[in-house]
């Protein structure tokens, strides 16, 4: 009996295969009779490529990035809704043939199908938990289906684009939860009430919204209000405008929103931030190469010169390669920018002398080109991680957009009994990012060492010695400088199989490094747990020495 349900699982398999290479097929000729660029695209492609500077898939995505760019100033000089959202199917669905095949649209345009049928089919309320769960099935299934056609490789393809698609259906799906089906659960000045959908979107707001060109292809990752009243150029939300450092210049419309040119400005801003950063990676990985990390003799060669030496170096390769990321950061969200999504609000303009050859309206203008804000949409903060004192302050300023995604829609929606939110949210972000074995060594160590950080905090704030070092200015600066050398070398040491990706090379490279990280993280441990003990021994001692109450002093107090 069994080896007959063997026989008819693998026919089921080989029918399964069969009808998905028919339909890719299919949708391989589809797409390039009508969605794939000009031959123009493809010629420059090789020309670049010729130069050796990176393989044909890297030159290839980042001229789409450009792309992308041209795609978002068009969408923003369009004027009606229905244009604009005909506009970013097409150009969505171009951007993902000419990137990787009909792949790059047909795996989006199924998921967003199955979501919209779970939403109208099964409700709201129900359909929440199957839209988040059936995304990051398939999302999955892709990295594991990358994982067996090219084992622990870094070449881009559709899985890429697919984990932002994952994270703006689930959160749509919870989002609609929270407006239509739970209006009363949900505080009216929180963030949830903020994001919370009222009404069901339609299949071209819905295809719109997943194929939105300047966020399709690396993302960031923004929420479906956000989109939508940029779309319909409704002004963001007064709480945006009250998180800005001021309000709308005076003599602006209150509903005014920024010109073209000034988003054109503040996009070109962060265009240059990424060119810096991948001046700077290219310069470092000349000089530390990444791809090194897991060389057997590269690591016996700097191991020579001492274990610090050799951890300085992978260091600065790792800082470089982190450089690669802030390009990637700062790039896409220029091209959200462009789009006008970025936009927050406005900033109240220094006091300045009219001039009489200036009218009123001139100046008006000119003021609200300059006071414009665009940090709606922040991917990095490069500061904030490089400079992060906790694991926790890294991770907050790392990917900000999924950050954020995790927390809202994992870490928020999750009990916290025996800590399942943090550890359930590591978990999930492991998930999202891949299949291989570096992923989950690294956000489970790091949801560890979360939890040994709030144990500190813990001790510190009991004892009440977070005041003391607060009001100390010395003693601040030197704790403050303290744990944020403890996080660096934690975090980068741990950080290395996330990079490496195989179990066998982070082992490598650890034990090159005599696992000094592995010891330190087990002393913290043992000195966390004893001082848990010892904080608790001090505050019931402390609750002992307090003279008990007698019947005289009871009555004293009742008296008075």
């Amino acid at each position: 009996m069994m080896s007959t349900l063997l026989m008819k699982a693998d026919l089921l398999f080989q029918h399964a295969t069969q009808a998905y290479n028919y339909v890719l097929a299919e949708a391989e000729l589809f797409g390039a009779s009508y969605l794939a660029l000009p031959a123009f695209f493809d010629h420059a492609v090789a020309r670049i490529t010729e130069l050796g500077i990176a393989s044909e898939r890297e030159i290839r995505f980042l001229l789409l990035l450009l792309l992308a760019y041209v795609f978002a100033f068009v969408y923003r000089c369009l004027r009606s809704p229905r244009w604009r959202h005909v506009f970013s199917v097409c150009a969505g669905a171009a951007l993902g043939q000419t990137f990787c095949g009909a792949t790059g649209w047909l795996y989006p345009l199924l998921a967003a199908l199955v979501s919209f049928q779970f939403i109208h089919v099964l409700g709201p309320s129900r359909a929440a938990p199957a839209v988040f769960v059936f995304n990051l099935l398939f999302l999955f299934a892709l990295h594991l289906h990358r994982q067996l056609t090219d084992p622990f490789g870094w070449h881009l393809d559709a899985t890429f684009m697919q984990m932002i698609v994952t994270q703006k259906l689930s959160a749509l799906a919870l989002n609609l939860s929270d407006g239509l089906e739970k209006p009363s659960r949900v505080d009216s000045q929180s963030t949830r009430n903020q994001n919370a959908v009222r009404k069901t979107p339609s299949m071209l707001e819905l295809l719109a919204f997943v194929f939105f060109p300047p966020c399709f292809l690396m993302g960031p990752t923004i929420e479906y209000m956000d989109w939508y009243q940029n779309a319909h150029d409704f002004l963001p939300p007064q709480l945006h405008n009250r998180q800005s450092t001021g309000s709308a210049p005076a003599g602006a419309a209150p509903n005014a929103r920024p010109s073209i040119r000034s988003s054109v400005a503040a996009s070109s801003l962060r265009f240059l931030q990424a060119l810096l950063f991948l001046t700077c990676f290219q310069a470092a990985n000349a000089k530390f190469p990444s791809d090194l990390l897991a060389d057997a003799g590269w690591l016996q060669q700097h191991r020579a010169s001492g274990i610090f030496w050799l951890y300085m170096r992978i260091w600065l390769s790792l800082l470089g390669l982190r450089c690669k990321y802030y390009f990637g950061f700062k790039i896409a969200e220029g091209a959200a920018i462009m789009s006008g999504v970025g936009f927050t609000g406005y900033l109240t303009p220094s006091t300045r002398e009219l001039n009489p050859r200036q009218t009123a309206t001139t100046l008006r203008r000119e003021s609200l080109e300059t006071s414009a804000r665009f940090d709606r949409v922040t991917t990095i903060d490069v500061l904030g991680f490089e400079l992060a004192g906790s694991i926790r302050d890294a991770a907050a300023a790392w990917n900000k957009p999924t950050n954020t995604w995790l927390r809202r829609y994992v870490y928020e929606r999750l009990p916290r009994r025996y800590q399942l939110d943090l550890y359930g949210t590591y978990v999930v972000s492991a998930l999202w990012h891949g299949i291989a074995p570096g992923y989950y060594m690294f956000f489970v160590t790091s949801a560890f060492l979360t939890s040994l950080e709030r144990q500190w905090r813990r001790v510190l704030r009991d004892l009440g010695l977070d005041r003391k070092i607060q009001q100390h200015l010395v003693l601040s600066v030197a704790v403050r400088t303290f744990t944020w050398a403890w996080t660096s070398a934690m975090l980068n040491y741990f950080i290395i199989s996330f990079v490496v990706l195989t179990s066998d090379r982070s082992y490598l490279v650890w034990s090159t490094l005599s696992w000094w990280g592995h010891k330190l993280l087990l002393l913290e441990l043992i000195i966390t747990m004893f001082a848990r003990i010892l904080t608790l021994l001090a505050t019931n001692a402390a609750h002992a020495a307090r003279p008990k109450p007698t019947p005289e002093t009871t009555r004293r107090k009742i008296d008075e």
